[in-house]
């Protein structure tokens, strides 16, 4: 045997002898271990070094659930002390595992609605207008017969008869939309033969001769939602009538919109009408096309109508045949369509914004003049007549056309309001 071996085998026999001589305690840097202990440490310089060793080393260990209790030190990964629990590996120092929920605490306040809460909360369920029946909803009756449902948030909407709703009615749906029947938007804008007419969403209201402004078709592309006044009304007299600018309508819905064959959405200015006797009265102003804005989440189908075309200006009267004539008032200009979907709408119906045609004039020498049509989407036309006195008679025109918009975009319900 090597001589610089033999004093480690005499401290281990000594050790053994000390094992014998504690009760099995065996103790490091002390000659009375505990006796509780089966191994006691102890120094006032020098520490404790389990075994170290990389994770996937660790993980290799054949454990058991006899060999809860196991201590390592893992020096890569998360390092640090590594203890077996008889099922698992779990970090000293590491959170426990998470105890039992506690009871629920009160609920909170209402959030605000999402953007799909544009399309509303069905909580008016299902509406239907079967075919052959008539809700208008412009009378007090008509508001009654809703029961409490005039938020007008439905799960679906069928109307296959007709249905008459005010200018600015908003109908939001969480399903689908069919229409086979007719819908009717009363008009919005009118002039009282006093004062200037209203110009709805026109960039100006029209006058004597000059017809309202209306606007441009990125301003029209723009509109999301249902103005009270949409179209323009036409400028008249106190001897005319009609001459109102028709209403707007949006309908929303998360599923699909589909506008049968035979299905119609009216929203038309309508035509003035002169009702002098006597005299020579000028022909006042057709009021503007409405608006119609139809929004889908899902897709938007059209095989019917939808309209949303200027009235007609009225004609002049010369009613005594003199030398003095009165001119025609001109048309209103053409409303907006607007399609909102995430896909591209098929269309192989009519979609309509015309302008209204002119009223005739009743020429003459001199004449007074006529009055100029509403605006929406399209300009109103200028009544017939002369802009100074004495000038070159200029002939009413009809109202410009006004605008169809399709807007694709993959969630609708952010243009919505």
């Amino acid at each position: 045997m090597q001589a610089h071996l033999r004093p480690l085998l005499l401290a281990l026999l000594m050790a053994g002898a000390g094992l014998q001589a504690q009760a099995q305690s065996v103790g490091i840097g002390t000659t009375q271990p505990d006796g509780a202990a089966a191994l006691d440490v102890n120094s006032t310089n020098r520490g404790f070094l389990p075994p170290r060793m990389l994770q996937s080393q660790r993980e290799q260990i054949p454990v058991t659930a006899q060999s809860a209790g196991l201590l390592v030190y893992q020096t890569n990964g998360t390092p640090g002390y590594y203890y077996y629990t008889g099922t698992g590996w779990m970090q000293l120092g590491a959170q426990g595992p998470a105890g039992a929920p506690g009871a629920a605490g009160p609920q909170g306040p209402q959030g605000p609605a999402g953007a799909l809460g544009q399309y509303g909360d069905g909580s008016a369920g299902a509406f239907n207008i079967a075919s052959g029946n008539t809700l208008d909803l412009t009378t007090a009756s008509g508001f009654n017969a809703l029961a409490g449902r005039h938020p007008l948030q439905f799960t679906t909407l069928s109307i296959s008869g007709n249905l008459i709703v005010p200018s600015g009615t908003v109908i939001r749906c969480t399903g689908d939309v069919t229409i086979s029947g007719t819908i009717t938007v009363a008009n919005g804008a009118e002039d009282s033969g006093n004062g200037a007419p209203h110009p709805g969403v026109a960039r100006s209201a029209p006058g004597v001769i000059t017809g309202g402004t209306g606007m441009s078709l990125l301003s029209a592309a723009g509109l999301t939602y249902a103005p009270v006044a949409a179209g323009g009304a036409g400028d008249r007299t106190i001897n005319g009538t009609g001459g109102e600018g028709g209403g707007s309508i949006a309908i929303v819905s998360r599923g699909n919109i589909n506008l049968t064959a035979g299905g119609n959405i009216n929203a038309n200015g309508n035509s003035a009408v002169n009702t002098a006797t006597a005299g020579d009265v000028g022909g006042g102003g057709g009021g503007a096309g409405g608006i119609v804005i139809l929004a889908a989440q899902g897709n938007i189908t059209v095989s019917g109508s939808i309209r949303a075309n200027g009235g007609a200006g009225a004609s002049g009267v010369n009613a005594n045949g003199g030398t003095n004539g009165a001119g025609g008032g001109g048309g209103g200009g053409g409303g907006i369509i607007h399609l909102i979907s995430s896909a591209t709408a098929t269309v192989t119906g009519t979609l309509q914004a015309n302008g209204g045609a002119a009223g005739a004039d009743a020429f003459s020498t001199n004449q007074t003049a006529g009055s100029g049509g509403g605006a929406c989407g399209g300009n109103g036309g200028s009544g017939g007549g002369t802009f100074v006195f004495g000038g070159a008679l200029t002939a009413s025109q009809a109202g410009a056309a006004g605008y169809v918009v399709r807007t694709v975009v993959p969630s609708p319900e952010l243009l919505i309001r």
